[in-house]
């Protein structure tokens, strides 16, 4: 009877401390975000997370008593570190549209809108109003999807040119090198007129394929977290608008 008693003690020692465990692993979150030159919606400084995105998740952190763990990892990096060794809890940006066969087999949730978005063509200003025909050599950041552009470069009508690097698509497109780049609108704009300080060197051509969608987090291990980030996010409307004028999320380029 006293072995069991000691048998029963340890059993239950031990499930109450994986327990403790468990919940202070949830209170903190590791949140896997595209290292990037990507603002307004994020970047980095010196290793360090900045930008629109990294506000809203301070912000929801603070309020639900979660510590963060930013990691910075390259488009491919961050795929593999969710879907695969599974090393965060959190995706930043993902979109259930995104790599749909590399996450068929997985079940992942996705939060509400964190931002709205519109990637299109960013050209030359006469080629604003140019018609798809015009569209030789093409232009995106590596790893991103070109949406509406696919048939065109499996046919070989268009050339598809991968960057690591937003500042270099906006100069080569300035330097006709490309007829125009595929890119988050707001994006661009933020870089033409606070990197490059050229306001008007390129315009959104709206007469191509674009896309509107939304920037959303995931994850696979915490659903009941993306519920209480949805509901932060329904009842911190007034912040979400404050942080996007202050990041000047709403500016796009004039049709």
């Amino acid at each position: 009877m006293a072995s069991f008693f000691k048998f029963f003690y340890k059993s239950f020692s031990l499930l109450l401390l994986n327990g403790i465990s468990h919940a202070t692993d949830v209170n903190h979150l590791i949140i896997g975000v595209e290292k990037l030159s990507y603002l307004p919606h994020y970047s980095f400084e010196e290793g360090d997370l900045i930008g629109y995105t990294r506000e809203v998740l301070d912000a929801f952190a603070k309020t639900n008593n979660y510590t963060v763990e930013y990691r910075l990892l390259s488009v491919s990096q961050l795929y593999a570190a969710l879907l695969k060794n599974q090393s965060i809890d959190f995706k930043y940006p993902d979109n259930p549209q995104w790599n749909t066969a590399g996450k068929k087999d997985t079940k992942i949730y996705y939060s509400d809108s964190v931002s709205s978005y519109i990637d299109g063509i960013i050209v030359m200003p006469a080629a604003k109003s140019k018609e798809l025909s015009f569209l030789k050599n093409l232009g995106t950041i590596k790893n991103f999807t070109p949406w509406g552009y696919h048939d065109l470069i499996k046919s070989g009508k268009v050339h598809l040119h991968e960057s690591e690097s937003i500042i270099e698509l906006l100069s080569q497109v300035m330097f006709g090198e490309l007829d125009g780049a595929y890119v988050n609108i707001a994006v661009a704009k933020y870089h033409l007129n606070y990197t490059i300080h050229s306001p008007k060197a390129l315009v959104f051509n709206n007469k191509l394929p674009y896309i509107k969608s939304a920037y959303c987090l995931s994850t696979i291990k915490h659903p009941k977290i993306i519920e209480t980030f949805n509901q932060f996010l329904a009842s911190e409307t007034r912040l979400i608008e404050t942080l996007r004028n202050k990041y000047n999320m709403n500016i796009e380029f004039s049709p």
